[in-house]
């Protein structure tokens, strides 16, 4: 048995994208050939991800060095 991660990083639904059409027939295929592996499916258009920018990066970089941020 193994664990598979699936990563969808894609903003459309499977009906509007072939790409992700693609992707459900070969998870299809996969699952018929691997019943016991576990699937885990991400979908990073429907996780609620921070924006990691320029300033937040500033911050971490100052607080690892223990400078209070914002300076």
């Amino acid at each position: 048995m193994s664990k598979v991660l699936v990563v969808k990083v894609h903003p459309l639904a499977t009906e509007q994208s072939r790409a992700l059409t693609i992707l459900a027939q070969f998870m299809q295929v996969y699952q018929k050939q691997n019943p016991a592996d576990e699937i885990s499916w991400l979908d990073l258009y429907q996780s609620d991800l921070p924006e990691i920018d320029q300033e937040l990066m500033t911050a971490w970089a100052a607080l690892k060095k223990g400078k209070l941020w914002p300076p």
